[in-house]
């Protein structure tokens, strides 16, 4: 129901408050509270159910990070779809085991500053494709100094509308990594004031965490920013739980529709057209991602902190 009307819970039960007795006279008990608290253990269960967490020796208490969340079937995984020796692959044919990540923002799926941990306190937060909290918000407010002043005009005026509207807000957003092959959710994370980089630094590196191949191709719209100095950001900022192995070659490109807006020179480099191994991929996967879930923002918007960050 909620994902088909796109209702939040609170009509979901006026509705049926008004079926019970719509003359607004003697109104049944509020069970209000009663209905979200099992909205959120039948979803939990649900997750749980669904990847074979009872049979596990630990349980769901010994759940990891990312382990509810639906591996990509197109992404190549060692010992599972690649074959054996595909490291050793001759140069002109590792593209066939590179994994293509895209990242984007989105600013409609906002969150109010309603409710709080004490009464929303979650259940697996961190478990499926939401990043976990705790490392993540401790390395975004250690950069909270950063300047992400950028060359681009395009990006300029993305980053000044990005930050215009934040008052009264406790995440502006949501950041993304998509599977460029499958278009498949890899990893979610909040952004706290636009799009800035240590939001998505940290988002890119929980993936690349998770990869056992050489090479990952890194489209984001403002690639010819963000990659400039993300090897030294690697080195120097990423604390060493993020770090990615230091054989892993990165690429960076910008999705098709989005490189000719850039309108600079030399941005031919990170054109989809002329990378070897793209095929006819776009690159704009995250934008078709965000397209149906931007229904859902009338009801993530006054979601506690927990019912957002799971």
């Amino acid at each position: 129901m909620a994902l088909t009307t796109k209702a939040s819970t609170y009509d979901f039960y006026r509705a049926l408050e008004k079926s019970t007795n719509n003359t607004g006279i003697n109104l049944p008990p509020s069970r209000y509270p009663a209905l979200f608290r099992m909205i959120l253990q039948w979803r939990h269960l649900q997750m749980l159910k669904w990847a074979g967490r009872g049979h596990s020796p630990t349980g769901a208490a010994g759940t990891g990070k990312g382990e509810l969340a639906i591996q990509c079937p197109s992404c190549p995984h060692p010992s599972i779809n690649l074959p054996v020796g595909w490291e050793n692959a001759p140069d002109e044919m590792k593209f066939l085991y590179m994994v293509m990540i895209c990242m984007d923002a989105n600013f409609r799926l906002k969150n109010q500053m309603v409710s709080n941990w004490s009464q929303d306190p979650g259940l697996g937060i961190g478990w499926a494709y939401m990043i976990p909290l705790k490392g993540y918000e401790e390395y975004v407010k250690s950069r909270l100094s950063d300047k992400d002043i950028s060359t681009c005009v395009g990006f300029q005026a993305l980053a000044k509308a990005n930050t215009k509207f934040s008052i009264g807000l406790r995440y502006t957003g949501l950041g993304l990594t998509v599977c460029g092959r499958s278009e498949m959710i890899m990893r979610v994370g909040n952004l706290h004031k636009g799009e800035r980089y240590a939001n998505m630094d940290y988002i890119f590196a929980s993936i690349l965490r998770t990869l056992a191949v050489q090479f990952v191709l890194a489209s984001y719209d403002i690639a010819c920013q963000w990659f400039i100095n993300l090897l030294r950001r690697i080195e120097t900022q990423w604390p060493d739980e993020i770090k990615p192995r230091s054989n892993i070659t990165l690429m960076p490109a910008i999705p098709k529709l989005h490189e000719p807006m850039h309108k600079q020179q030399n941005h031919e480099l990170y054109s989809y057209n002329y990378m070897p191994g793209v095929g006819l991929s776009d690159g704009e996967c995250p934008e078709r991602v965000w397209a149906p879930h931007n229904v859902l923002a009338n009801a993530t918007k006054t979601q506690g902190p927990a019912g957002f960050t799971t």
